[in-house]
């Protein structure tokens, strides 16, 4: 099934799995997600990380809270 996407709104997204990873965000839990570290899997980071998989072909909006206690915004 085909979607067609007009745009994409992640809601505090974590959207840099390797800065996550390199971060410890949660205590690491990103290699729990992706069940190895960037240097073990490192194409398994490169087809999921949102941040590696740019550009997209629809227009997006990031929204992130200032007082997220878990992933800092910038």
């Amino acid at each position: 099934m085909a979607v067609d996407l007009r745009g994409v709104t992640p809601l505090a997204a974590v959207s840099d799995l390797r800065r996550a990873w390199a971060l410890q965000l949660s205590g690491g839990v990103v290699k729990q997600f992706l069940g190895a570290t960037p240097e073990q899997a490192p194409q398994r980071y490169a087809s999921t990380s949102p941040i590696e998989l740019l550009p997209i072909s629809v227009p997006q909006r990031m929204v992130h809270g200032t007082a997220d206690q878990i992933v800092r915004s910038r």
